[in-house]
C-alpha cells in the first residue's frame, strides 16, 4: 500500500468515527499530566536554629492541630 492509500484509509476511518460520534482523540489527557510533587516537610530543627523559633511552636502547613 502506497502512501496516498494509506492516508485514503486513515482519512476515511476518520470519518466514520465521527459519523458514529466515537472519540477522535488519539491518547486521553490523563497520559499528559505531570506526576504529582513530592511533599516537602520542613525540619523543625533547623527553623529552631535558624530562626530561633522553638520547635513545639512551630506549626507546619500538612499538620493539624489538636482539640
Amino acid at each position: 500500500m502506497d502512501n496516498k492509500e494509506r492516508i485514503k484509509k486513515a482519512n476515511k476511518d476518520i470519518i466514520e468515527r465521527m459519523r458514529r460520534g466515537d472519540s477522535l482523540v488519539a491518547m486521553p489527557a490523563e497520559a499528559t499530566w505531570f506526576p504529582p510533587r513530592p511533599l516537602i516537610q520542613k525540619n523543625k530543627n533547623d527553623v529552631e536554629r535558624l530562626y530561633g523559633i522553638q520547635p513545639e511552636r512551630i506549626r507546619l502547613v500538612n499538620e493539624t492541630e489538636a482539640d
